[in-house]
């Protein structure tokens, strides 16, 4: 299956390939798509990330008017997750527990096998560990922070905090990136800078599918 991630601009804008390296360049009524083709399909948060990251290159080259698409797959996601746990598991076991079973071998009693209480005890961590797994992969947790403390969590509106709004202008001199604006639109003044910003973001996200994308647009009240 071949991902993507569709990037739709109005006709009056168009990108070289060196600025943004597409695939394809497809036509619509108004708008030129731009295609990237993947060999694998982003996370949610990864799409999220993507679209974010394209979106402050294209505002700082000067394009507003644009819409992002791009396909995810939560089941190809899962089943990466599934099996980096699994990994993990035997992992765990091949290190921790396999290398006692050797050095403290068990005894055979009336036709069955007894574990020495060194293998015993460290089968009974290795439970453990699995039951930790499961439980964290089960936990319902705040999605997309970062330990940097440079990005919001979904949950509480997502984008750049103001921490990482300033590590991300450190790297880029003379970058204009500013943090959300989240004055209800009633409270703003018609025409104001804020305004006007508040306006260009709803416009551009306004094809956001992604859990971080909605999010997003809720805190910037679109």
């Amino acid at each position: 299956m071949t991902h993507f991630v569709r990037l739709f601009v109005n006709n009056t804008h168009q990108l070289s390939e060196s600025e943004v390296p597409y695939n394809a360049v497809l036509e619509s009524q108004d708008n030129l798509v731009y295609e990237f083709q993947h060999d694998r399909a982003l996370s949610r948060t990864q799409a999220d990330d993507y679209a974010d990251a394209l979106s402050e290159y294209l505002l700082e080259n000067g394009v507003e008017d644009f819409n992002i698409e791009i396909s995810i797959s939560d089941e190809e996601t899962n089943a990466l997750i599934e099996r980096r746990i699994e990994r993990q598991i035997a992992e765990h076991w091949k290190t921790k527990v396999h290398p006692i079973l050797e050095a403290h071998p068990g005894t055979h009693y009336m036709g069955a096998y007894v574990y020495s209480k060194e293998a015993e005890q460290a089968i009974l961590e290795h439970k453990e560990f699995v039951e930790a797994k499961k439980k964290k992969r089960k936990k319902k947790k705040l999605t997309g922070r970062d330990k940097k403390g440079h990005k919001r969590a979904t949950e509480k509106g997502a984008g750049l905090t103001k921490k990482g709004v300033r590590a991300y202008r450190r790297k880029n001199p003379g970058s204009k990136l500013q943090t959300a604006v989240t004055t209800k639109p009633s409270k703003l003044k018609k025409g104001s800078k804020a305004a006007k910003r508040r306006k260009s973001f709803c416009a551009r996200s306004k094809g956001w599918k992604g859990e971080r994308g909605k999010a997003a647009r809720r805190r910037w009240n679109c």
